[in-house]
């Protein structure tokens, strides 16, 4: 299962330009939200009853 994330995140990094030139930002931080446990090492993943995480590091990057 964690392929499958760290696969999701590569795509999405990939992407990160189109982001960036649609809605002209600088910084995009990119985050895979699972909605069963996930055991692993990656801050990037994060299950989906644990969203609230990423309000916080919204906050901590304004």
């Amino acid at each position: 299962m964690s392929i499958y994330y760290a696969r999701a995140l590569k795509k999405e990094r990939g992407r990160e330009h189109l982001l960036k030139q649609e809605l002209g930002m600088d910084k995009v931080v990119h985050y895979v939200v699972s909605r069963f446990p996930v055991i692993g090492a990656d801050p990037a993943v994060i299950n989906y009853n644990q969203i609230d995480r990423l309000r916080f590091a919204g906050q901590a990057g304004a």
